[in-house]
């Protein structure tokens, strides 16, 4: 078995919700999902905890909504996880917005310069959103403080027994500019799935370093 999750969820008065997971994901057991979040004020949802980042599309789909069995590799070295912060956030029919102050989380990755932070946002609109067709665009982004910890981008194949094909140079990154484009189109039974991503990144020595990636699948 390669991941699990035990959840809790508690029944809060009107307007409040929390969870509480934790998951097993490649042999090691670690927190997932920690928050509480007020979801009454007219501006924004609010959540204090441990949440997603609004950074990306793949990454913010459920397992049960992910087209694959494996997430893209653009979108495992691009986009952050759960980290520790305020996230607000506000959904309508047609358009989303999200905006976080976080801290990465010190249990996930072993920081020698203290844990990065980043203030991260997501906007996305549906211009077509009916039964059987949408069409639905969005752009995020990050500004990510590494504080002057190591930095490296290492994937496997997008397959879990695959072995590591991309491997950057290894450096001690302080800023990074992310963002990122996403899309999808959806009629009927059809699914077409696309992002891509840039990411700008200095490092101590002064030098400038840039990767980029994208993704494209269908179902």
């Amino acid at each position: 078995m390669r991941n699990a999750r035990l959840e809790v969820n508690y029944d809060f008065p009107r307007g409040w919700e929390g969870r509480f997971q934790v998951e097993l994901e490649d042999d090691e057991l670690e927190l997932g999902s920690a928050y509480l979040r007020y979801t009454k004020w007219d501006v924004a949802d609010i959540t204090l905890g441990k949440a997603k980042e609004p950074v990306g599309m793949e990454r913010l789909d459920s397992i049960e909504r992910r087209i694959t069995a494996e997430m893209s590799m653009l979108t495992r070295n691009f986009t952050p996880g759960k980290n520790w912060g305020i996230h607000l956030r506000r959904q309508k029919k047609s358009y989303t917005w999200g905006l976080a102050l976080v801290s990465e989380d010190e249990e996930d990755e072993d920081f020698d310069e203290g844990a990065p932070t980043a203030v991260s946002g997501r906007y996305t609109w549906a211009p077509v959103r009916e039964p059987g067709r949408t069409l639905h665009l969005g752009i995020s982004g990050s500004l990510r403080d590494h504080k002057g910890n190591a930095y490296q981008l290492r994937d496997r194949g997008e397959v879990d027994s695959a072995d590591v094909v991309v491997r950057s140079a290894r450096f001690f990154a302080e800023d990074e500019r992310l963002l990122g484009l996403e899309g999808l189109w959806q009629r009927g039974a059809w699914v077409l799935q696309g992002e891509v991503m840039s990411s700008e990144l200095d490092d101590s020595d002064g030098r400038d370093w840039n990767f980029s990636g994208y993704y494209v699948t269908a179902s």
